[in-house]
């Protein structure tokens, strides 16, 4: 089963407190859970985990990346923008368990970086820039489509 990194424990409860002893106590059990729930094997984790578990693994020869997150709500939010956002660009939710706090992403393997490319338009796509966007270093990308969609954007419309 997919270890807990040196260090990340620490700062989960660094950052939420006793409220997430329990997650942290419990982040095992829940890791054999979601494996058996998603039908994954190899799971390992990434090396550099901040406030999010997250893991690459397999899953019916597909590789897949399960993610993990303390707060369940933000976690659906983050499924539901990504399935609006679907088929246009952003990587594919495979699967959700609330319950157990998992989210089965596709994996991707980047062939460009996008700091190559830029922040700006090419061949009638934008390019977002996941270090930030229109020049707010620290507006992350994920943060804008949850915003865009809070707001009820358009999900046709944000990345034309």
């Amino acid at each position: 089963m997919s270890a807990i990194p040196e260090g990340f424990s620490t700062l989960m409860l660094k950052q939420y407190g006793s409220e997430a002893t329990e997650w942290v106590e419990t982040l095992p059990e829940r890791l054999t859970a979601c494996a058996a729930f998603f039908k994954l094997r190899e799971l390992k984790p990434f090396e550099q985990l901040t406030y999010n578990y997250v893991a690459e693994g397999i899953t019916n020869q597909e590789s897949v990346v399960l993610k993990m997150l303390f707060e369940k709500a933000s976690l659906k939010k983050e499924k539901e923008v990504l399935e609006a956002f679907v088929d246009k660009g952003v990587i594919r939710v495979l699967g959700y368990s609330e319950p157990l706090g998992g989210l089965i992403l596709e994996k991707v393997t980047p062939g460009r970086p996008l700091t190559e490319i830029g922040n700006d338009e090419k061949d009638g796509w934008k390019v977002i820039d996941p270090k930030g966007i229109i020049g707010d270093i620290h507006f992350e990308t994920i943060q804008y489509l949850l915003n865009y969609v809070d707001r009820n954007g358009d999900p046709d419309a944000v990345l034309k």
